[in-house]
C-alpha cells in the first residue's frame, strides 16, 4: 500500500488533514491553537476516523508545529478512549486527551 492523503472540508474547500504512510501510521501536523484545552486533547474529524478504519490504520502520530513535540497512540486505543464532540462550526470530531498519547523524542521512529 502506498501513502494516502486524507482530506477535510475547510472554508468551502478540501484541505489535506494528514497522510497515512506505508506502515499504516497516520501523520498529522497540528498547532497548539488546535488543542481542546478543556480536555487537554487533540481531535480528528470523524470522517477521517472512518477512513482510517477502512484503510486498516495502526497508529496516529501528531506533530505540534509550535513545539516540534510528537505524540503517538495506537489506533485501537484511540478508538476505545476518544470522545466525540461538536465544537463551534466544525463537525463532530473524536478527541483523545494527551494522557493516552506517548510523547516521542525528535529522533524516535514509530
Amino acid at each position: 500500500m502506498k501513502s494516502v492523503r486524507l482530506y477535510v472540508r475547510f472554508n468551502g474547500r478540501n484541505v489535506v488533514s494528514g497522510i497515512m504512510d506505508t506502515d499504516r501510521v497516520f501523520h498529522k501536523s497540528v498547532a497548539l491553537r488546535h488543542k481542546l484545552y478543556v480536555m487537554d486533547a487533540y481531535g480528528l474529524d470523524e470522517s477521517n476516523v472512518r477512513e482510517l478504519q477502512a484503510l486498516g490504520c495502526k497508529g496516529i502520530l501528531l506533530r505540534e508545529r509550535d513545539t516540534e513535540t510528537k505524540f503517538y497512540v495506537d489506533f485501537e486505543t484511540f478508538l476505545e478512549k476518544a470522545v466525540s464532540r461538536k465544537i463551534g462550526s466544525f463537525g463532530f470530531r473524536k478527541y483523545l486527551p494527551l494522557r493516552y498519547w506517548e510523547k516521542r523524542q525528535k529522533e524516535q521512529v514509530v
